[in-house]
């Protein structure tokens, strides 16, 4: 299950936004290899990246960085599940 690192709710973000690395990358300010070590728990996204990934994708910060049950990771779950037929607004 994605849900259970901060990687792998950070992959259930991008997947329920309809993207690929490279533009979710981007939209972050990041790079791929970057996007792809947070994604893999290589590497700790830092303050700012997370901040500005919450406020772009309007992602409950609770839920990502702890992974704590809420309707939002709820939601996120099943639209990432779903092939992301349906954005959070």
């Amino acid at each position: 299950m994605l849900e259970r690192t901060l990687g792998g709710r950070i992959e259930l973000v991008m997947r329920s936004q309809g993207l690929n690395n490279r533009n979710f990358a981007k939209s972050l300010g990041i790079s791929e290899q970057c996007l792809s070590q947070y994604k893999y728990d290589a590497r700790l996204m830092p303050t700012k990246t997370i901040i500005k990934l919450c406020t772009l994708y309007n992602v409950d910060a609770n839920w990502l960085l702890l992974g704590k049950e809420t309707e939002y990771g709820k939601e996120i779950n099943k639209e990432a599940n779903y092939g992301g037929a349906y954005k959070i607004s």
